[in-house]
């Protein structure tokens, strides 16, 4: 029972800090702005596995997490395609459009980049910190359980 309860602290932890980041209205912007939903596939992988490491943490002996680690490092590399994916859409046709006598369509242009630049700095925070928490439970459970 206390192995589950060092679980359940970090899930409590994890959750306040997303109630403050919501409550200042982050965490909203965060996945309507981001045009691959790829932060919502980061998110909710990140959650399927934390939940399969609570239950692998209730389990009353040590349980191979091999598949745990491994996910880890693909939202750690999906946040890293975001990234990429991001800054195609940044720069795809973004100068061909682009008059320098014409201030509108300069500031077109500054719309366009600033959408794909804000998917490819999403995509990769999201999936750094997805990571990060995953790392953080995979951690505490080979302390825990002596793995």
């Amino acid at each position: 029972m206390k192995d589950f309860l060092c679980w359940w602290l970090i899930v409590c932890v994890v959750g306040a800090g997303l109630y403050i980041t919501h409550s200042m209205g982050w965490l909203v912007s965060l996945y309507t702005n981001d045009l691959t939903y790829i932060t919502f596939v980061i998110t909710v992988i990140a959650v399927l596995t934390t939940l399969s490491l609570g239950y692998k943490f209730k389990a009353s002996d040590a349980v191979n997490v091999n598949v745990e680690w491994f996910v880890s490092d693909v939202v750690l590399t999906l946040g890293m395609l975001g990234t990429v994916i991001g800054f195609m859409i940044m720069l795809q046709g973004t100068f061909s459009s682009i008059e320098f006598n014409d201030a509108h369509s300069i500031r077109l242009a500054l719309s366009s980049m600033s959408q794909g630049l804000f998917t490819a700095l999403n995509t990769t925070l999201i999936g750094l910190v997805s990571s990060i928490i995953l790392k953080v439970q995979l951690t505490v459970y080979g302390k825990v359980k002596g793995i």
